[in-house]
């Protein structure tokens, strides 16, 4: 460095100490003379001098040679502060204009004092439009507007940030949009006005995310809570979720049931099968999605059920979901349509029977024992209608079998001849003879006639007109003197089949001896 007396030369980069007035880019000492003076660390510790750029490219420093050029340097310094607050203040506009979130500073009345260009453009203003003015002069609701101002005061008296989680927000369009805003204490301007500074993220895609997966979740539980099936959810053989018809099915509260094990719910019988079952599918081996099993029921009785399992995730685990489906009425009616087909085939074998045989009445027998062993009754009988001498109305049996034990003759065996004269039997002469079905459990029945079947030892009855061309000839029935029973539709049609079979043999008879 070159020195003559308070005046030296140096090149730029040998200038750490150089205040920022100064700067720091070659082209700036190009346009001397040009004011500065010596800092370090932020702090002047010199006074100001001339700088201006040599033609060897090295600055050269001079003290002012007067007082009107020191004078004209300290002036010089100001000029240059507010040029480099204006920039830094430009650059802080561009920041957080390009910032998509809302940026906003608000006052203790709620004014806006500062806001970027995503809320300016939400509210349908300009930045330099919304500058002193508040929510209510946008298009957010007045409910809206005074939540707004409420969490103001709040963050701005408390002294304290405030975070809200999701709060609505109108927009200039009335969409409503939905905000997660952060306030936090703030003293803005020169005179450090109280205020807050906020920063509000649009969290309305995921708001209305989380709103169609509560209603979808909604949607399937109001499916699983009223379908028909019991549904479980089986986490480490842990019963973690089942609807109300599953709690009733093992009867209990569905909060008891939770958290139990599921084999306490499994006919011993069926704990190997199940067990095997859960293991393979765990182990991603291939295992049948349905298959039928026996569980017990709130009473420890075996329930047969159909099971369809699958594998999930639940609570980011995996869980088997489990549909169970008690199937006894089907296996009632697959046993009914069982019975109806066998009880068709009994009709058509006595059909080739009565056609080849010279004696028809000698296959009845038989046939009624088929009939009642099929249809897992007691007693199946043929009765036939006649007259007495007085031209009462009679029907006497004149075939029947019986199971073991419930015989065939009067009393507690059976009934042996009906008399439709009498109050027990009376409404049936109108039933049978207008071509309709006796059917039903004997408590149902009235009075008159409850007694009657008492007496015939019969729990539930079925019987079914013949008719001889256009002559009510009889009918053909069964008792179960064991238990009360529903008589499918099946059964009845079955046997109505038979009935109509027979009525024609008894028709060909009627002619054969007419001839």
């Amino acid at each position: 460095m070159r020195s003559r007396g308070h005046n030296c030369q140096l090149p730029v980069s040998k200038c750490p100490f150089l205040g920022t007035h100064a700067g720091y880019k070659n082209e700036k000492f190009a346009k001397a003379p040009y004011y500065g003076y010596f800092s370090c660390n932020g702090v002047q510790i010199a006074s100001y001098f001339v700088i201006s750029m040599s033609p060897n490219r090295c600055l050269r420093i001079m003290k002012p040679r007067d007082k009107k050029e020191l004078k004209k340097s300290r002036l010089a310094t100001p000029v240059r502060a507010e040029e480099a607050l204006r920039e830094s203040e430009q650059f802080l506009r561009q920041v957080i204009d390009l910032v998509p979130h809302f940026v906003f500073v608000k006052d203790e009345e709620s004014r806006f004092l500062l806001m970027n260009r995503a809320i300016a453009d939400a509210n349908g203003t300009t930045v330099e439009g919304a500058l002193g003015k508040t929510d209510t002069d946008f298009s957010v609701t007045p409910e809206e507007a005074h939540n707004f101002h409420l969490d103001d005061l709040a963050v701005i008296r408390g002294g304290k940030p405030r975070t809200i989680a999701a709060e609505p927000f109108t927009d200039a369009k009335g969409n409503v949009r939905y905000l997660q805003t952060t306030k936090i204490p703030f003293q803005f301007g020169p005179d450090k006005t109280p205020s807050l500074l906020g920063v509000a993220v649009d969290i309305t895609d995921l708001k209305r995310s989380e709103q169609r997966l509560q209603e979808s979740e909604e949607k399937y539980r109001n499916f699983v809570e009223r379908a028909h099936d019991g549904i479980a959810v089986i986490q480490d053989g842990i019963v973690r979720y089942l609807n109300p018809v599953l709690a009733d099915f093992f009867g209990g509260p569905i909060e008891q049931i939770i958290g139990t094990e599921f084999t306490l719910y499994v006919h011993p019988d069926e704990l190997h099968t199940l067990a095997d079952n859960y293991r393979r599918r765990i182990e991603g081996q291939p295992v049948p999605s349905t298959y039928d099993t026996i569980l017990l029921n709130a009473g420890g009785h075996p329930i047969p059920v159909e099971v369809n399992a699958g594998r999930i995730q639940y609570d980011g685990r995996s869980a088997d979901l489990v549909v169970i489906r008690d199937t006894r009425e089907r296996r009632k009616g697959e046993e009914a349509v069982a019975r109806r087909d066998a009880i068709l085939k009994i009709v058509r074998d006595a059909a080739e029977q009565f056609l080849k045989s010279p004696d028809p009445e000698s296959t009845i027998n038989d046939l009624l024992k088929r009939l009642g062993r099929i249809m897992r009754v007691d007693r199946t009988y043929i009765f036939e209608n006649s007259r007495e001498a007085d031209g009462a109305l009679v029907a006497t049996r004149r075939f029947a079998w019986a199971s073991d034990g419930a015989g065939t003759g009067a009393g507690e065996h059976g009934i042996e001849q009906v008399r439709f004269a009498l109050p027990s039997h009376a409404r049936w002469e109108q039933v049978l003879g207008g071509g309709e079905v006796i059917y039903g459990d004997s408590e149902a029945f009235p009075p008159d006639e409850q007694v009657a079947l008492r007496e015939g030892n019969i729990q539930s009855i079925l019987a079914v007109p013949i008719f001889a061309g256009k002559e009510w000839w009889g009918f053909i029935g069964c008792d179960d003197c064991h238990s009360n029973r529903s008589w499918s539709v099946l059964e009845t049609d079955a046997l109505t089949s038979l009935a109509s079979m027979l009525g024609a043999v008894m028709q060909r008879r009627k002619t054969e001896k007419v001839q």
